[in-house]
């Protein structure tokens, strides 16, 4: 400090200018009503021969403030990753019990949207993946392993995938994605870029139409998410920016699926989340009907806005 303000002396008008940045810097930022409570659960296979899978996860405390704290480091398995999941959910609503009991207001409502920066809102869990494990049925871990009638965590929590090979990516990737993301957030509705089975062949024209075009901001695949269906689809979207992308997880899907899909991209930025918990939970209750077909909606919400694992730009 009394380095700039002898820099400062000496420049005609930077005095002033210094002033009015200290003055910025002092005014709390405003609270951002797109960032939500949320865990970041990180899962990344050990990929040395073992099962080992490495867990870690953050914790954003408030609503309004993207501000996520690191918590320590699992090592499991696939077979026992639901209860290290578990752990972390516990562990992040202590602490949301803990950040609501310091904040002024009266008590919140389970599943009610708060005062940005109040501590309130839905509470998001998002798994940051691998490629070869987003077609995961992450929305149906169980919670309560201990219990006799275990409840999926989708019924509970707005549940996204997100990518893990981007989170580690480049200045370029970044920029691709926060420009994709910016137009997804002015836009009436995402613009979808289809994948199905018959593009399989015209692969390069696809993923030429999406590099050519940043109006598109999400994609539908009507395959799933793996090797030799609509996974190469997938990995081009992540590569072009794209943030967001639902499809059904079973290689056998219906039309019914697609229709569902198509629907569900037809809401705004805003309510994109809330309608695919909707979906999840109206799914869990209806064994036979249109609904039913949410048990099997993967759905990928991968804001640029909200990383993790970039000490480098979050400390920037």
């Amino acid at each position: 400090r009394r380095w700039a303000d002898r820099w400062a002396a000496g420049v005609p008008g930077s005095a002033e200018a210094l002033a009015a940045c200290r003055r910025r810097l002092e005014r709390p930022a405003a609270p951002d009503p797109t960032v939500p409570r949320c865990l970041v659960v990180m899962v990344e296979p050990a990929r040395d021969g073992s099962p080992d899978v490495f867990v870690r996860h953050w914790v954003n405390k408030a609503h309004g403030y993207w501000r996520p704290e690191l918590c320590p480091m699992e090592t499991v398995t696939l077979d026992t990753l639901a209860g290290a999941v578990e752990r972390a959910v516990e562990r992040g609503e202590a602490l949301w019990v803990e950040t609501r009991k310091g904040q002024a207001g009266p008590p919140e409502t389970p599943g009610r949207t708060g005062t940005a920066g109040t501590g309130g809102g839905p509470v998001h869990v998002e798994f940051l993946l691998p490629f070869d494990l987003l077609n995961h049925d992450m929305a149906r871990l169980e919670l309560g392993t201990g219990v006799p009638r275990p409840r999926p965590i989708g019924m509970h929590y707005r549940v996204h995938l997100r990518s893990l090979d981007r989170m580690r990516g480049d200045a370029g990737q970044l920029r691709r994605w926060q420009a994709r993301w910016d137009q997804l957030r002015t836009a009436t509705a995402p613009a979808a870029h289809r994948w199905k089975a018959a593009d399989r062949d015209g692969f390069e024209r696809w993923h030429a139409r999406l590099a050519g075009d940043e109006s598109l901001t999400a994609v539908i695949l009507d395959a799933p998410a793996v090797q030799g269906h609509g996974l190469e689809a997938l990995r081009a979207a992540v590569a072009e920016g794209v943030g967001v992308a639902a499809w059904d997880r079973r290689a056998d899907s219906s039309s019914q699926s697609s229709e569902l899909l198509t629907l569900l991209l037809g809401h705004t930025y805003t309510q994109l989340p809330e309608k695919v918990h909707r979906l999840r939970a109206g799914a869990e209750i209806e064994e036979d009907g249109p609904l039913w077909v949410g048990r099997h909606i993967a759905f990928f919400w991968d804001d640029p806005y909200r990383l993790v694992d970039r000490e480098e730009l979050l400390s920037a």
